[in-house]
């Protein structure tokens, strides 16, 4: 049998990585196309069972002579000429609830396959966040009723509790179903040696530059720790060129690197965690790491919201622009380094549950 993923990313790249680790567990049991809508940042599963299929990035940065329009054109001609094998099921990442940019691509997937295969079963994949606005629930809520079999929502009750907070999630009704977080499945057993070493991510690098920063000038008050910063495959060079500049000057316990494949791993060893949240939170709970969240400042405020749920569990410290100043960075770090990561148990099995659920849906 086989599936089609679509995911698409724009700023970060929690969505690939969550995306990528859902794909892990449903290649046990199927073939699946991943359409991946975004900029290479060269993360892939190795496996002839998964085969990733490019989409356009829209990134005026990449090619500034395309437009926007140009660039979703460019997509739908290429689906419609890729779309003709029959799927048994086809996963929209983050829409309807969000990505409403591409609605008429989506819609024209789900009518492709559709027409395919009439029995396609058609899936929401989705982290924890259901739109609270009624205009927003008036347009989406007809979206899932019409086309969509089954909402995966990839959060625990425990943290949040949808059906009590979101009309939308009570008007789903069964619809909705909680898989638990899904988190990289690559830990043996948390581990009790933690080196002296505070690693510092900013996802992609497209956003967070001043999180990198300001760690880089509170490194000097904590010489006995390494702090391992990860610039990430999309930041600028003038941001490595001021950091390599600041280690030579006086950055003697800095440590930049490009990219973390390993990123889970160096979570496990470390004894601080910084991070702009995401999918990291979920690392710290898989790993139990003592974690610093800085939601990058946006219009939106879920990355925001997600973070204080965590925080109210006692999980995280969530930080905002002027805690960044050296003095206040540094009381908080000295904090949550002194802070021990709180007994509680998270469902992280969102990825092997939402197989589970998609090979229940198939046999009904």
């Amino acid at each position: 049998m086989r599936g089609l993923f679509w995911c698409q990313y724009l700023l970060g790249i929690g969505h690939l990585v969550r995306g990528l680790r859902l794909c892990q567990s449903l290649i046990q049991d199927f073939e699946i196309d991943f359409l991946q809508g975004g900029r290479e940042v060269h993360q892939v599963l190795s496996s002839p069972r998964f085969h990733k299929i490019p989409l356009s990035p829209l990134s005026h940065l990449l090619n500034p002579a395309e437009s926007y329009e140009e660039i979703l054109k460019k997509r739908h001609d290429f689906l419609d000429s890729f779309l003709t094998l029959p799927y048994q099921f086809f996963v929209s990442q983050s829409f309807p609830m969000g990505k409403h940019d591409f609605t008429h691509e989506v819609l024209n997937i789900i009518a492709r396959v559709k027409k395919i295969n009439p029995t396609c079963l058609v899936v929401c994949s989705c982290l924890d966040y259901v739109p609270t606005d009624p205009k927003h629930i008036e347009w989406i809520y007809p979206l899932l009723d019409r086309y969509y079999d089954k909402v995966f929502i990839h959060c625990d009750p425990q943290i949040l509790n949808l059906h009590e907070t979101s009309v939308l999630a009570q008007k789903l009704g069964d619809k909705l179903v909680y898989t638990g977080y899904v988190s990289s499945g690559k830990l043996i057993r948390p581990s009790s040696e933690r080196v002296k070493r505070i690693l510092v991510t900013v996802g992609g690098g497209s956003v967070g530059e001043e999180l990198l920063r300001a760690a880089a000038e509170v490194s000097i008050f904590f010489p006995d720790y390494e702090f391992m910063l990860v610039l990430g495959p999309q930041s600028s060079p003038k941001l490595a060129n001021d950091l390599h500049l600041f280690q030579k000057i006086g950055g003697s316990n800095i440590r930049l690197v490009p990219f973390l494949p390993n990123f889970t791993e160096e979570l496990q060893q470390c004894a601080l965690s910084i991070s702009l949240g995401g999918s990291t939170i979920i690392d710290l709970c898989e790993t139990k790491t003592p974690g610093i969240i800085y939601p990058y400042p946006s219009k939106f405020s879920k990355q925001r919201q997600r973070a204080e749920q965590f925080a109210s569990k006692g999980i995280v410290q969530v930080i905002s622009p002027p805690d960044l100043a050296p003095h206040r960075f540094r009381t908080i770090i000295e904090k949550t380094l002194s802070s021990p990561f709180p007994p509680i148990e998270i469902n992280l099995n969102g990825a092997e549950n939402m197989r589970r659920g998609i090979q229940k849906l198939l046999k009904t």
